[in-house]
């Protein structure tokens, strides 16, 4: 039953171009600092319940762009091998714009990721916004201790070809 449940969220990831990425970012979780997960568990946010604050506790790191109506992008982020980073992925309306976790207080949509092992990446798909958004990543050291390690993020725009 494991290996197919491993399987299985294995297949649900999306898989990225077989290209260069079209924006990435390279960063350490020690440049980043620990903050408060209240805000992920808010209504108008609902990134991930206060059931799984613990996966995202440690150093937080914030990488943005700009996503424009229509566009859909893949984003992942490649953790230095023994680094356990877990990841979320927000799009924020120009209302929110330029507004960033713990003060964040609604988000368009909101997608955490935090099922991977240690030195594996993440990946996640964001789709078609109805009007211009900005795209903020938080990499996330998963648990209290992780205050420092390399990560890379890579975006795709998938409307370009291969």
């Amino acid at each position: 039953m494991i290996a197919f449940l491993a399987a299985t969220l294995a297949l649900a990831a999306p898989l990225a171009p077989q290209r260069d990425a079209d924006i990435t970012f390279e960063g350490d979780l020690k440049e980043g600092k620990v903050i408060d997960n209240d805000w992920a568990d808010q209504s108008a946010v609902a990134c991930f319940p206060g059931t799984r604050f613990q996966h995202f506790s440690g150093n937080t790191v914030f990488k943005q762009f700009s996503q424009a109506k229509g566009k859909e992008f893949i984003v992942e982020v490649d953790p230095a091998d023994g680094v356990d980073v877990n990841m979320y992925v927000m799009q924020l309306g120009m209302v929110d714009k330029g507004s960033r976790p713990p003060e964040l207080r609604a988000a368009w949509r909101c997608i955490a990721l935090y099922d991977a092992s240690a030195g594996q990446p993440e990946r996640v798909k964001i789709g078609f916004p109805n009007s211009e958004m900005e795209v903020v990543v938080g990499i996330v050291g998963a648990t209290k201790e992780t205050t420092e390690g390399a990560f890379k993020v890579s975006v795709w725009d998938l409307s370009k070809s291969e």
